[in-house]
């Protein structure tokens, strides 16, 4: 019983997987308007009034995010604070949404008895509607994005600079990283405590996770704006959700015609079929410069070993022939 109540709970955690949290909630807020039946859905059966519920909350949910994610590709929008984004969001989300249930949705369930949508589709209405529809869907909105924004706003500080970062991780960034823009925004996102050395980078719909050595982070940015941030660096998309920075692959492992990327802090992320060529080639790479790096400190160790051999002879001979060196 506890550890299905752990599964449970780690599902509905905002932290773990964005889309696992969406489903969930579109799941229980569903259920909760068919238990407290509102006057939209009156007059449905149970079966209907469920279907009803979970087309308009599902709609939202997928107009909203679209919207979410759309914003967050534009530069400008992507200057804003995290919390006037999602509310942006949601205010356009909330017009597409009212539209969507009043001339789509509404209509269709009218004719199972509904009483949303029996009044006619009339200019008026679809103003009251708007005004309903558009407000909730903003506080849903910001109340559904509430707990990973918090998360975000705690694992960051309020004035974290690339100085502030620990001395290691700044040196191992190469002269024109620091110049490119666009990657020290990400990295300016990032708490202090995971560093700034990227291991690889994953899509949640419109959150980014990104993983360094030291940890990982919830971040509020398109996964094609990071791709475009990191294009300086050493990495390659092994799949339209995940980049990979090619100094960390471990290994790419075959498990059932699966092919998935290892990378050096434990971490597994899965290839795709477009992914798995670009994957091969940078591990090819990776792997020859490791073996040029490999040859060349063998080449000196071997080099240092017989130094000290040849010192050794040149004394024994010159004590052979009575050459001492003066002291």
């Amino acid at each position: 019983m506890g550890s299905a109540l752990k599964r449970i709970l780690a599902m509905v955690d905002p932290r773990a997987s964005w889309l696992q949290y969406l489903i969930c909630a579109w799941i229980l807020l569903s259920l909760g308007f068919v238990i407290l039946d509102p006057s939209a859905s009156r007059g449905l059966g149970f079966f209907l009034r469920l279907l009803f519920w979970l087309a308009h909350v599902g709609g939202g949910i997928i107009v909203l995010e679209a919207v979410q994610i759309a914003l967050g590709r534009t530069a400008l929008v992507d200057r804003l604070h995290p919390w006037a984004q999602v509310l942006l969001a949601g205010v356009i989300g909330g017009f597409f949404l009212s539209a969507f249930s009043f001339f789509v949705l509404d209509p269709l369930f009218a004719r199972f008895g509904s009483e949303a949508g029996d009044d006619g589709s009339t200019l008026t209405e679809f103003v009251s509607e708007l005004g309903f529809s558009a407000g909730a869907a903003v506080l849903f909105w910001l109340l559904l994005n509430g707990p990973r924004l918090l998360t975000i706003a705690n694992q960051q500080e309020t004035d974290r600079t690339l100085a502030a970062s620990d001395p290691e991780d700044v040196q191992s960034l190469k002269t024109e990283d620091r110049d490119n823009t666009e990657l020290q925004q990400l990295l300016k996102k990032l708490p202090p405590s995971i560093g700034i050395d990227l291991v690889a980078l994953s899509a949640e719909l419109h959150h980014l996770r990104v993983y360094t050595v030291k940890g990982n982070a919830l971040i509020l940015m398109s996964f094609g704006k990071a791709i475009q941030a990191v294009m300086r660096v050493r990495g390659v998309a092994i799949h339209r959700s995940h980049w990979v920075a090619v100094d960390h692959i471990d290994e790419v492992q075959t498990q059932g015609g699966r092919v998935l990327c290892r990378m050096s802090t434990g971490l597994v992320l899965p290839v795709s079929r477009s992914g798995r060529a670009p994957l091969k080639l940078a591990d090819e790479e990776r792997r020859l410069e490791q073996a040029g790096r490999d040859a060349a400190l063998l080449r000196a160790r071997r080099k240092d070993s017989r130094t000290p051999s040849r010192q050794a002879g040149n004394t024994a001979a010159a004590s052979a022939t009575g050459n001492h060196p003066r002291q």
